[in-house]
């Protein structure tokens, strides 16, 4: 899978509604272990959140797409709805994509029926960092007269420690798994303690 070495840049807007990338020639193995080179192999990308509530496709023709030679590929994707957590870039050999060439009733399961060449993940954060933002912005405003006000501080440490652990997971250790189960622990966390309970 893909590491911070492999990828150039994947990378999400300031408003988890635009996905960008770009992808050097010989940079990425296929999920068999092939150098995807040329560039130009690739013929469909398909960008999705965790709960699939955005899912958009783009091929070679779209104005998303742009390769240089055959050496980089560089796409932009952008949706009216934001990104939430985890975000699927797969990259396909086919326009068609989930082929079963050898009739068994299962499709991408081996070399010779898969358009699936690899997947890269990134997070859609946006709805912690607003969270994240709310928790300091309370523990700042918070007038309490003893360690009550602390709370949200810490609260907001440990959301923004369990993001960062799924940005790693996802775009170094491309561990969907993880990601996902560390996004999921930062959405749990994310909510205001209104304490002064002294």
């Amino acid at each position: 899978m893909a590491s911070a070495e492999d990828v150039r840049f994947l990378n999400v807007s300031t408003n988890c509604k635009t996905v960008s990338g770009r992808i050097a020639n010989s940079d990425l193995t296929d999920q068999f272990g092939a150098a995807i080179t040329p560039i130009t192999g690739i013929e469909k990308i398909y960008v999705y959140d965790q709960s699939k509530t955005v899912q958009i496709y783009t091929v070679e023709a779209d104005s998303t797409w742009v390769e240089t030679g055959s050496n980089v590929l560089t796409f932009t994707v952008t949706s009216t709805t934001a990104f939430k957590g985890v975000i699927s870039v797969e990259l396909h050999d086919s326009v068609n994509i989930d082929i079963d060439l050898d009739d068994d009733g299962i499709s991408n399961e081996n070399d010779a029926d898969s358009t699936l060449m690899t997947t890269l993940y990134t997070i859609g954060s946006c709805e912690i960092d607003c969270c994240i933002a709310k928790l300091v912005d309370s523990a700042i405003e918070c007038a309490c007269k003893c360690d009550k006000c602390k709370e949200d501080l810490l609260r907001a440490e440990k959301v923004y420690l369990m993001l960062q652990g799924a940005k790693f997971a996802a775009e170094q250790e491309s561990n969907y798994d993880h990601a996902v189960n560390m996004y999921n622990k930062a959405s749990s966390l994310c909510t205001e303690v209104c304490a002064c309970g002294c």
